[in-house]
This record gives C-alpha cells, structure tokens and sequence, in this order.
C-alpha cells in the first residue's frame, strides 16, 4: 500500500488535479490509517471542477466523506 501510495504522489506532481489518482491515494490513506490525508483528498475532489468524465470520483468522494463522518459520530 505504501509502494502504491508513493507512486500515486509521483503521478500527482504530474498532474495534481487527477481524480482517480486523487482517490486512489485517499482509499490508501485510509487503509494506513490516516484519515485526515484521506478527508483532505476526498476534499480536494470536490472542489474540482464537475466532469462527467470524472463522476465515478465525484461519487466516491462524496461516500468516503460520508464514512468518515459517520464514523466519527458527525451525524449533521
């Protein structure tokens, strides 16, 4: 996950408004345990500009937000 998350990052220098890749690194951040780099990610999709190409991340974000809010007890 580790090897996955930094080759994420160098694609991201590339390219640091990638959904996919933006997800992607925010679904490894939350298996290594640190959701708040996950929250800011799935954040950071958000605020992209919408793309129907790119509605499947949209989406995801929109869960793992979800998630971890419930997870947390923010039920607001």
């Amino acid at each position: 996950v580790e090897e996955a998350a930094e080759r994420l990052n160098r694609l991201l220098s590339e390219d640091s408004d990638y959904p996919a890749a933006l997800m992607a690194l925010a679904a490894a951040h939350m298996v290594l345990g640190q959701q708040p780099k996950a929250r800011n990610l799935a954040k950071r999709v958000l605020k992209l500009p919408f793309d129907a190409d790119s509605v499947d991340e949209w989406v995801a974000a929109h869960l793992l937000l979800a998630d971890i809010h419930i997870e947390a007890g923010k039920y607001d």
